[in-house]
């Protein structure tokens, strides 16, 4: 099961944009400009995918670190957490594997009057409310996200594949489909969502959902140190949280030079 990185709907996306996307050695490469510098990025690569196609590696898992290493490249950034959800178990399974705190949450939510979640194909016209409310909320807030076209660029590569679900203009969620993964794209709760507990619900009804669309995985995203409260949130919901391989740079020569190779240690 491929990360969204690494599927044909997100290299639609990219072309649609105007990017570079292409398969090379079984993944899939973008290309970005660095400082000026076109670089060619394979993100979430796989040990098992080949030779490392591109300069700029971001490891899908640990185990990507020594064949990496033995084709001359140096790690330059620490790897990152990332919060899975497995939504093969039973919906009780799924409720007794989240934290008692998030499950009592999520119940007093429930238990609420108010408008229910309702959901569906993401459409612009309708929900692109949900895009502004979340890039106004990263610009107070300092924190970097997904291009917000990259969800109608999604959503036009493959029609159905992104969904959003939301609660009144209380909170919102977008996931994409991509085969039997589902990704969390983007999500807004305003104060009045929080106080009904409205993220929590929203979850739950995508869990529900997308489970019965014969999704087994959850991918909700990376995990941030600065942003505890939000690590709690996807650690709650009974997501695992998995360390990927890190950043990876190859550099000509470094092989010969030592750079990267297993007695470096990096």
């Amino acid at each position: 099961m491929e990360a969204l990185q690494q599927t044909p709907v997100f290299a639609a996306a990219v072309r649609a944009l105007g990017g570079r996307a292409r398969v090379v050695g079984g993944a899939l490469v973008i290309e970005r400009r660095l400082l000026g510098v076109p670089v060619r990025l394979a993100s979430r690569w796989r040990a098992g995918e080949g030779s490392a196609p591109a300069a700029l590696v971001n490891a899908e898992t640990a185990a990507c670190g020594a064949p990496l290493r033995a084709m001359g490249y140096r790690r330059i950034v620490a790897p990152v957490e990332v919060a899975e959800l497995c939504l093969a178990p039973p919906p009780d399974a799924l409720r007794a594997a989240m934290a008692q705190k998030w499950r009592n949450r999520l119940n007093a939510g429930l238990a609420r009057a108010g408008p229910a979640p309702e959901g569906g194909p993401f459409c612009m016209e309708r929900h692109g409310w949900v895009l502004a409310a979340e890039a106004a909320q990263r610009r107070a807030r300092g924190y970097r996200g997904l291009p917000g076209a990259l969800v109608p660029a999604l959503a036009a590569a493959e029609p159905g594949a992104v969904h959003c679900a939301a609660i009144g203009r209380q909170a919102a969620m977008i996931f994409v489909r991509h085969g039997a993964v589902a990704t969390y794209l983007v999500g807004w709760c305003g104060d009045e969502g929080r106080a009904a507990e409205a993220h929590r619900r929203l979850l739950w009804a995508a869990m529900l959902s997308l489970r019965a669309q014969g999704v087994c995985r959850l991918d909700l995203g990376t995990t941030n140190a600065a942003a505890p409260g939000l690590r709690r949130f996807k650690a709650g919901s009974g997501a695992r949280l998995r360390r990927l391989g890190g950043t990876w740079l190859w550099l000509p020569g470094c092989r010969a030079c030592g750079i990267g190779s297993a007695r470096s240690g990096r």
